[in-house]
């Protein structure tokens, strides 16, 4: 597992997201399937992340959202090149995670110290889930035909 820094910028963009201290939530990228340890932890809390490629239509309508967004792209200090404007780039690039919204950067957790070169290689939307209990109250609601 990757040790963790002060320069973790997935973890400080999902607290930014989230309203939280940073040391409140976990480190993702040290765990190999950290997509997936990242969607565990958010449903615990009531959300859930959507992964998105920058290629396509998808990508444009991400970036137009008005809600902030979490984009990654390959870091400043990443010896690689940045992304091509297929959204290509190479895998031994190190990424670097900021916030978006309308397009624009927002936040950026290393200060001015890094950001990205080229545009952004994919980008996460979290967004808040229904419960079960939410999901099974709207479900009766509509077979029944009243509101309880």
């Amino acid at each position: 597992m990757l040790k963790r820094d002060g320069n973790d910028c997935l973890t400080r963009c999902v607290a930014w997201i989230l309203k939280l201290d940073h040391k409140r939530v976990p480190f993702f990228i040290g765990n190999k399937n950290w997509f997936n340890y990242l969607n565990r932890w958010l449903g615990k809390k009531g959300y859930k992340a959507i992964f998105k490629y920058n290629i396509g239509k998808q990508a444009k309508r991400f970036l137009s959202l008005k809600k902030p967004i979490i984009a990654v792209g390959v870091s400043l200090r990443s010896k690689c090149q940045g992304s091509t404007k297929n959204g290509e780039y190479d895998r031994r690039a190190t990424l670097h995670a900021v916030i978006m919204a309308h397009g624009k950067f927002i936040f950026n957790p290393s200060g001015n110290q890094e950001f990205m070169k080229g545009k952004p290689v994919y980008y996460l939307n979290i967004i808040k889930i229904k419960s079960y209990a939410e999901k099974q109250k709207n479900c009766s609601r509509n077979t029944t035909g009243k509101k309880s």
